[in-house]
């Protein structure tokens, strides 16, 4: 009676320890581009940026230092997986209603009808709003 008890719960256990397994999703096995120089949230990322400064008038004018996206840029999935590429156009934008004066700064900004983007799969797709939103979005961070 005890090897019978001890078989049904080792069935129950392996069992129970197999479904689970097929229930747990798969892990994206993390792929960095060798050509990537930063990341952010879960894209892989090559770019620049470039430097520039503006006057911040309040009581005491300050120089202020920014930087802005530049230049030709790509973005990964965190599994290696090619999904945009393009060069960022620039664009003046003008500051008005902070520090007592208005001011103007350079921001680089997603061209979309010169920008390729591709599925998780590596198929070429069209404009993919949800996507740009997400790269727009993204904070990058120098690794």
């Amino acid at each position: 009676m005890k090897q019978k008890m001890i078989l049904l719960i080792g069935l129950v256990y392996l069992t129970c320890n197999q479904e689970t397994k097929e229930i747990r999703p798969r892990e994206t096995k993390e792929i960095r581009p060798k050509e990537a120089n930063m990341s952010c949230g879960n894209f892989f990322i090559k770019g620049q940026y470039n430097i520039e400064t503006y006057t911040f008038c309040s009581t005491i004018p300050t120089e202020v230092q920014y930087r802005y996206k530049s230049g030709y840029w790509k973005f990964w999935n965190i599994g290696g997986q090619l999904i945009a590429e393009g060069a960022y156009k620039l664009e003046k934008k003008t500051i008005e209603g902070q520090g007592g004066c208005s001011y103007e700064i350079i921001e680089g900004i997603i061209d979309e009808p010169t920008w390729k983007f591709w599925d998780n799969k590596g198929n070429q797709t069209g404009f993919n709003e949800e996507l740009i939103s997400q790269l727009k979005s993204c904070i990058e961070s120098l690794n």
